[in-house]
């Protein structure tokens, strides 16, 4: 279990370094993360990113930028 957590973490920090912007979505179309690339592109505040806030709801406020 260990090991997979080290994995996943891993993962999430090449992510989060990528110069690409990263939306992940659940199946409900709920944001569950965002890389920094994306956040820094569409100014999208950390509490906004952490809200779980639709992706419907992400793109209203992309478009006021």
């Amino acid at each position: 279990m260990a090991d997979m957590a080290a994995q996943l973490a891993a993962l999430r920090a090449i992510i989060e370094d990528l110069s690409v912007g990263i939306v992940l979505l659940d199946q409900n179309r709920r944001v569950q993360f965002i890389n920094r690339a994306f956040r820094r592109f569409w100014q999208v505040p950390d509490e906004l990113a952490d809200s779980q806030l639709t992706f419907a709801k992400l793109m209203y406020h992309g478009r006021g930028m």
